[in-house]
């Protein structure tokens, strides 16, 4: 691993090297095979994308990057997105990666995967079509959609914002450790020890099927947690839930009926106020909650519990910082600091 820092480190370094006006910019490292090209500044997630290939790996540093449309089936790796999605966690080394400007991913490629970790988007992001995506301690300020075209998706320690308008799901959703707060719920999501989240309007809809067509969602240790006073209609019909919680603030009796099409006796209905010591993140049960409400693994349910508790620190190669000399010395040398870490 180490020997992997020295090569990163040096090849970064002889490509900054060249431009001294890059000094405390953001930087973007493209890796093809054993070719690695850096690109600084806001546009340069954008500019190492327009030359990347499918399965590339692009490492961003902490900073703000521009956002840019993905077209190619690449491996992009942040630092972190800790510091806004889970403040009462710890921050990722050397801040976070964040991705401003609304985006869409629409791949051809089927012969690689795509590969998201470690940032943040703060704009809508649209998956249009990709081949098998995985995306990993990434946070999402709005989701439009995930359509079909997608070949299958699966989140692990992830924060999502589904846009309250979008009904487009795709039909291979997992997720596992998760927060996802939905204004129509995906009801084809295969989700363990997540947290799901509906904002609800009316007699809240968000849970229920709104067509004909059968739903077959797998819902295993799960926090179900209606933001809604009001009655709350059932979960889907053929969406199953075993050992989870459904959670009101105000009347339990309003979800006295929330898990009538998953009636098999491991599910219950709850106040928010004896399972959760806090309503917003990092959504903790409460001391007594611990040991009470298990799932069928004898941990806690929810995003703490399982065999992968949450954990937003990033696992991948990092480049945490670069500081460049604006200007080199009178013999002609430049200064160059550079910080490569695995995070862990």
């Amino acid at each position: 691993m180490k020997k992997n820092f020295l090569m990163l480190a040096v090849a970064i370094l002889t490509a900054l090297a060249m431009n001294a006006e890059l000094s405390q910019s953001v930087v973007a490292t493209l890796t093809h095979g054993s070719t690695i090209t850096t690109f600084a500044g806001g546009n340069a997630l954008k500019e190492a994308h327009n030359a990347a290939v499918d399965g590339d790996a692009i490492v961003l540093s902490p900073g703000t990057f521009n956002a840019v449309d993905i077209t190619k089936a690449v491996t992009l790796r942040g630092a972190g997105a800790a510091a806004l999605s889970l403040p009462d966690l710890p921050v990722a080394p050397g801040g976070s990666t964040y991705i401003t400007g609304n985006m869409s991913i629409n791949i051809e490629s089927t012969s690689h995967t795509l590969n998201i970790e470690g940032c943040q988007f703060s704009g809508i992001v649209t998956f249009s079509k990709a081949p098998a995506t995985s995306v990993f301690k990434t946070r999402f300020d709005k989701i439009s959609k995930i359509s079909d075209a997608v070949a299958s998706i699966s989140f692990t320690h992830c924060s999502i914002m589904f846009d309250r308008q979008s009904s487009d799901f795709n039909k291979n959703t997992n997720m596992l450790n998760t927060y996802a707060n939905y204004f129509l719920f995906n009801p084809y999501t295969k989700a363990t020890n997540c947290i799901l989240q509906c904002v609800g309007s009316g007699w809240n809809e968000c849970w229920s099927a709104s067509n004909s067509e059968p739903a077959d969602g797998l819902l295993t240790n799960c926090i179900i947690f209606n933001d809604w006073n009001g009655y709350v209609r059932p979960l889907f019909a053929n969406c199953t839930a075993y050992n989870c919680i459904a959670l009101t603030q105000v009347n339990i009796n309003n979800l006295s009926g929330f898990f009538n099409n998953s009636s098999n006796g491991t599910n219950i209905v709850a106040l928010a106020s004896d399972v959760l010591s806090t309503t917003s993140w990092p959504y903790t049960l409460t001391e007594a909650a611990v040991t009470t409400y298990l799932g069928n693994d004898g941990t806690q349910v929810g995003i703490h519990g399982g065999p992968l508790p949450m954990d937003p620190i990033p696992d991948n190669l990092l480049v945490t910082s670069c500081n460049i000399a604006s200007k080199t010395t009178a013999d002609g040398k430049l200064s160059v600091e550079i910080k490569v870490s695995t995070a862990k």
